[in-house]
């Protein structure tokens, strides 16, 4: 009966569509725009790629640009760049740092300054 139930779950778990975690692609999009906004720090493409991956956010839509993952990231890019619009270059970088760089608090080693 165990075996079964944990059967099922593994099953379960490992046909999950790859949107299951939308929020790691909103996450990459804000990254991104921290990016654009601050040209003093570079994105950690590998380490980003990596990170989404493990939470199940398909890449490839990314570079198709079709999916409900690329809509998540342009979604989180959006919001973000709204957000980071009224800030000085500074602050954004100071911010892009203090939550995606190397101790970075959401996320960290995602960007690092140039």
């Amino acid at each position: 009966m165990k075996r079964a139930m944990i059967g099922g779950i593994c099953l379960l778990v490992s046909t999950l569509p790859a949107n299951a975690t939308p929020w790691a692609a909103q996450i990459v999009g804000e990254i991104l725009a921290y990016a654009s906004f601050c040209k003093a720090v570079e994105v950690d493409f590998v380490a980003m790629e990596y990170w989404a991956r493990q939470r199940g956010v398909s890449v490839e839509q990314f570079k198709t640009r079709v999916g409900p993952d690329f809509r998540a990231l342009n979604f989180g890019n959006e919001v973000a760049r709204e957000k980071l619009a009224d800030m000085s270059v500074g602050d954004v970088c100071a911010e892009a740092i203090r939550l995606y760089g190397p101790s970075g608090i959401n996320v960290s080693g995602m960007v690092k300054l140039k």
